[in-house]
């Protein structure tokens, strides 16, 4: 088990197949998990909100530039290895 967890860490489809989580659709990526922040462009989905990964004081979280608007949330809650299988 642990040699297929090493090999298989970096790719989305198989974590999905060995987890249960859907490894396609809006909620692809397991680490944003059930608070996903994203636009609608065109038919496609844009995910947005990377901002909140960066510290604090960082000079580009209460930057405007991007998209007019500040980000002051917190980085989403990763899920347990419980909660994942």
């Amino acid at each position: 088990m642990r040699a297929m967890v090493l090999w298989t860490i970096n790719d989305f489809l198989a974590q999905s197949s060995l987890s249960g989580w859907s490894g396609q659709g809006y909620k692809a990526f397991p680490t944003c998990n059930k608070d996903t922040p994203s636009v609608r462009v065109l038919s496609k989905i844009a995910y947005v909100g990377h901002r909140r990964f960066l510290k604090k004081p960082h000079k580009w979280r209460s930057s405007c530039e991007f998209n007019g608007h500040t980000n002051n949330r917190d980085p989403p809650t990763e899920f347990g290895r419980d909660e994942i299988l």
